[in-house]
């Protein structure tokens, strides 16, 4: 799938990642929908964020549904958004 990474301040680049096809345990699948930009993706993007390290796919406001949860997930299930 693709993806866009952060790679210094004020530089993206479109790369390539492996599709998961199987949470493991304890974890959940998703696939987003959407996604919002906030004050702490901009302050990213400047390079004024001190906690930020780069390269990074940027992004933690996301519209999402579950596709498949892995062993010991009982608080999701596939299908929720």
């Amino acid at each position: 799938m693709k993806a866009l990474q952060l790679t210094a301040p004020k530089e993206f680049k479109a790369i390539e990642i492996e599709e998961p096809d199987h949470p493991g345990p304890g974890q959940a699948l998703i696939r987003t929908s959407r996604m919002g930009i906030c004050g702490t993706d901009v302050s990213c993007y400047l390079g004024k964020f001190p906690f930020f390290d780069y390269p990074r796919i940027p992004g933690h406001e996301l519209g999402v549904e579950v596709v498949a949860v892995g062993e010991g997930v009982d608080n999701v299930k596939a299908g929720d958004r």
